[in-house]
This record gives C-alpha cells, structure tokens and sequence, in this order.
C-alpha cells in the first residue's frame, strides 16, 4: 500500500499537474536566458553587478524578467 495516499492526502488533479510542469519548464528557461545573458555578457553592457543581477534571477518569475527588461543595456 502506498503510504502517500493512505495517509488521507488527495493527489492534485492532472490539470494542476500540467499546469505545474508548464509554469515550472517556463520558469527554468527565463532563469537560464537571464544566467546566460548575465555571464556571457561584459560588466559595462549590463546595469549594476553582475552577482547582484544573478542572485535577483533566482527569485521566482520576477527576477529574470526584471534582468531580462532592465538590467541589460541595449543598443548603447
């Protein structure tokens, strides 16, 4: 018998299970393109230290996008 559902628990549904697959594959790719563009990039094309913006891509969604919308310079 298995012990996780013997103890009472119910098991998400496959739709909450699709959902946290999609948002998580979508969370680890943002997070990737922001570590890539922030190591690959030199200190002076990029707003700030490079250590601050790759300790701010770990958090959650918000980070990486904030890197991804902010941090670099563009086209300057």
């Amino acid at each position: 018998m298995n012990a996780h559902l013997s103890s009472g628990e119910a098991r998400p549904s496959r739709a909450a299970r699709g959902f946290l697959l999609v948002s998580g594959t979508i969370r680890l790719a943002l997070q990737a393109a922001a570590v890539v563009s922030i190591v690959r990039r030199r200190p002076e094309a990029i707003n700030g230290p490079k250590w601050l913006w790759l300790l701010i891509s770990c958090i959650g969604f918000a980070g990486p996008i904030a890197y991804l919308l902010g941090g670099r310079k563009i086209g300057r």
